[in-house]
């Protein structure tokens, strides 16, 4: 039985997607942090073993313990909204609990994404008819996981990259939470790291394919 994070009360407000987007106080300068990674929408993730993750009403991780609102204690799942502002010390992902469909009032927090792993048996849910531009340069491999071969390839930030297929196909890795891309190469099909260890962050930006 999953644990509950908290009555919906102990939350600073009931925040809609849109709220976020606008924080007040001192979260309001760091808006343009905020990126959008529609293949984690809805996302499976749980809290690791032996984490009691603090939850955060905006993404100032950093700023203890004034914005923290609540605890979940490890196990419990949650759903990505695919919201995350990374940082050069934490990623910080928008989640809401993973007992329902997210509404505009349904309460959401921040925590931080090194607290998560992958929920058993899941992948991010793919979004059709998208190619991917590399924010940093990204090792071609030949199988979804940091421990495959170097293909010697690379994707940089000016490549724009086309999965394997439409939609494009997703795979975690249990061994460490990130998360892979199948792409077309030159050389055929192989794989590319889409988020860093344990889910954090996105390398990847979406764009219309050419």
């Amino acid at each position: 039985m999953l644990h509950r994070m908290f009555s919906t009360t102990a939350w600073f407000a009931a925040l809609s997607l849109s709220a976020v987007f606008l924080p007040t106080g001192t979260a309001h300068a760091q808006a343009t942090d905020l990126s959008e990674n529609q293949s984690y929408i809805r996302g499976c993730r749980q809290i690791k073993q032996g984490v009691s993750a603090i939850v955060y009403d905006n993404t100032d991780l950093a700023n203890k313990p004034d914005n923290q609102i609540g605890t979940i204690f490890a196990g419990t799942e949650v759903a990505l909204t695919g919201v995350l502002r990374e940082t050069d010390t934490y990623t910080a992902a928008q989640v809401y609990l993973n007992d329902g469909d997210l509404t505009t009032t349904q309460p959401v927090g921040w925590i931080d994404a090194a607290q998560l792993t992958p929920c058993p048996g899941t992948t991010p849910p793919p979004t059709a008819n998208v190619c991917f531009r590399p924010r940093t340069t990204l090792v071609v491999r030949s199988g979804p996981s940091i421990t495959s071969a170097n293909t010697g390839m690379t994707f940089t930030t000016s490549s724009l990259i086309t999965p394997h297929t439409q939609p494009p196909e997703f795979r975690t890795d249990p061994a460490d939470g990130r998360v892979w891309l199948h792409v077309n190469t030159y050389r055929g099909p192989n794989w590319v790291a889409s988020t860093g260890p344990n889910g954090g962050g996105s390398n990847l930006n979406t764009e219309p394919c050419r």
